[in-house]
């Protein structure tokens, strides 16, 4: 393996212990002191310590939830001019907001209440901007490829095929590693996990190879490959010609997959950095077009949306370089 690695001590971690660059990175912002520094640096921007404009914003945003709260309160009491008056007064008062500090000001201090409010609530720690773009290339971006069974070396992606079968897409997709989602977050290591924002400029990209999971699916090839039935396998979708229909869900990968338009970025994606470094990925949605990418040979993908990152407490699978070495060596 080509892993950067750094020394840990010896007290911490045992004799000689290595662990990949990423997930030394990983390990330390999952601390309890870095979640702490983290939550003390949010709330320094809520109280305007960097940008004393945050501050006033801050007190108006109380002042119109307060008086909203008043005239609901007025409303259930049946009081309709009191509720009435209120809810002008919060209208006038976040009107005043805005044109006295900007949209771009209130959206920034929103964002400020919203990531510190799920790191209290749900554990997630969430960066944007240069920060997100920065700690995806750390931990995520720098992933080794994985052996995901296709062989593209000597197999022709059935996108690529002369008149193409359901039955190829079928056996090209199906060899293809798939983990069930709910095993994935079996082996999650830490309630607490990182969330990054859009990425500036263009989407991030990740290796196909190392999705191994999508939600609706029991394999690539589809619903209804391993046993489900009563019409599980069925796809409401759009085809290429136009026409809307119900089909099995390798039909609808098989039109996506000949269509001649690029395969759009997927939305959002879940990433598990592993022991090993080795990060793998799931998708709640944008199933359908990830596999119809893998039908084309397509290397990677796109992901428009926020990248959440946790962390692996065992290797599910391995780079692709090390089972080849290991099959060189026996």
């Amino acid at each position: 393996m080509n892993h950067e690695v750094v020394s840990l001590h010896e007290a911490e971690h045992g004799p000689e212990t290595q662990l990949p660059a990423n997930v030394e990175i990983i390990d330390g912002m999952l601390t309890e002191e870095f979640t702490a520094k983290r939550a003390k640096w949010l709330q320094d921007q809520i109280e305007g310590q960097y940008d004393p404009q945050m501050r006033h914003i801050g007190k108006l945003t109380d002042r119109i939830d307060q008086t909203r709260a008043e005239g609901f309160s007025a409303y259930d009491n049946q009081d309709q001019e009191t509720y009435k008056k209120k809810i002008e007064i919060a209208s006038q008062t976040k009107e005043y907001m805005y044109k006295t500090f900007g949209a771009t000001n209130v959206r920034e201090f929103n964002r400020y209440k919203e990531a510190e409010y799920r790191q209290q609530k749900i554990g997630t720690i969430e960066f944007w901007g240069e920060d997100s773009d920065r700690i995806f290339d750390e931990i995520v971006g720098c992933t080794e490829i994985i052996d995901d069974g296709i062989d593209r070396e000597f197999s022709v992606p059935p996108a690529d095929r002369v008149d193409p079968k359901r039955e190829d897409f079928q056996e090209y997709l199906g060899n293809k590693i798939f983990i069930d989602h709910s095993t994935l977050q079996n082996y999650v290591e830490s309630d607490t996990s990182i969330e990054l924002g859009y990425k500036e400029g263009a989407g991030y990209k990740i290796p196909l190879a190392n999705i191994v999971s999508a939600g609706g699916f029991d394999s690539w090839a589809g619903r209804g490959v391993n046993g489900r039935k009563d019409g599980m396998d069925d796809k409401d979708y759009q085809k290429s010609s136009g026409e809307q229909v119900i089909g099995r869900s390798i039909d609808a990968i098989a039109d996506y997959a000949l269509r001649e338009t690029e395969i759009p970025p997927i939305e959002g994606v879940d990433a598990y950095v592993q022991p090993n470094g080795i990060v793998i990925f799931s998708v709640g949605n944008s199933n359908h077009r990830i596999a119809a990418a893998v039908a084309r040979g397509q290397e990677f993908i796109e992901v428009d949306g926020m990248v959440s990152i946790h962390k692996l407490g065992q290797n599910l699978v391995e780079a692709k370089q090390d089972l080849d070495s290991a099959a060189v060596a026996a």
